[in-house]
């Protein structure tokens, strides 16, 4: 009787568990207050991210393809088909859709949320770095 006892309770907490997964795994992104201090137009920008550095090194060197949600001088809102945790750096090569040409540009991302639909949306700030075309995006975002 004590057997059947505990494998009834093995089991529903592996029921838990797989509930708790399910539940994470339809996470939308929270609603943030508005800590920004730029205007961000709607964008539909393609984009390559390049992984240089994460906490999960089997990231590191890992390029997506994405694009771009909405940007600005600082930052953008990159929407993906998998997740790249918070803190991670990246390269970024976007098109610009108003004109030939891309940026090549240096970021962190500062957030990542998952949407109903199962992609990720990460929150990157953009800064100068070496050999990136930061001036001439903040530039052509004003």
């Amino acid at each position: 009787m004590a057997a059947s006892l505990l494998m009834s309770k093995i089991v529903k907490l592996a029921d838990a568990r797989r509930n708790v997964q399910a539940q994470d795994s339809q996470q939308v992104r929270v609603e943030r207050p508005e800590l920004r201090r730029e205007f961000r137009r709607t964008s539909s920008e393609r984009l390559f991210a390049q992984v240089v550095k994460s906490d999960d090194q089997d990231m590191v060197g890992v390029t997506l393809s994405c694009h771009a949600a909405d940007v600005s001088a600082h930052g953008l809102r990159i929407v993906s088909s998998s997740p790249v945790p918070a803190g991670s750096a990246l390269d970024l090569w976007v098109d610009d859709t108003r004109k030939p040409g891309k940026f090549f540009l240096s970021s962190d991302v500062r957030w990542v949320g998952e949407d109903e639909g199962g992609s990720y949306h990460l929150g990157v700030t953009v800064h100068d770095g070496a050999a990136t075309d930061f001036e001439a995006w903040r530039n052509s975002q004003a």
